[in-house]
């Protein structure tokens, strides 16, 4: 008997068949674990404090990849993982984002807490961020009507 793939199981997913749904999460239960493992191990000790354990992050990741089913479109040629996997690693990060209130500042070798940031307290500290030659929000939304300008001249020249 021929395997069932991936994108069959979801079209009958799509349909209400809750066996597809099911089986659809354990053929990728091995891919949903690895992500997990590797977000989890990324940041052991701040997960072991938070008490986010690997099979929470599983939980969360096979909630994404349900979350995927009724916008999946096989007519356009891709995989059902490839389509799903930037979901299941995005729902283990919200989770871990809703449990933890600390933002790491990796370049800075430092965690802010956020909640305890005054306005402008730390402004000196993340200035890096921001590049002079890119424009900032306020400035797009202004240009937003205007016609685009040739920044070589105008062409008659």
């Amino acid at each position: 008997m021929d395997k069932i793939t991936n994108e069959q199981l979801c079209i009958a997913a799509q349909s209400g068949d809750k066996w597809a749904e099911n089986a659809l999460v354990e053929n990728n239960l091995r891919f949903i674990r690895k992500t997990a493992y590797e977000i989890w191990s990324a940041q052991r000790e701040l997960n072991v404090a938070l008490g986010i354990e690997l099979n929470d992050l599983v939980q969360e990741g096979s909630l994404g990849l349900l979350g995927c089913i009724s916008s999946f479109q096989p007519d356009y040629g891709n995989k059902f993982l490839t389509y799903a996997a930037p979901a299941i690693h995005n729902a283990m990060l919200d989770y871990i984002r809703r449990l933890n209130p600390t933002f790491e500042a990796k370049n800075l070798d430092c965690i802010i807490r956020l909640d305890e940031v005054k306005k402008g307290e730390n402004k000196g500290q993340h200035e890096f961020i921001a590049d002079s030659r890119v424009q900032n929000p306020e400035q797009i939304f202004h240009c937003k009507g205007n016609p685009r300008r040739n920044p070589y001249g105008s062409g008659n020249d």
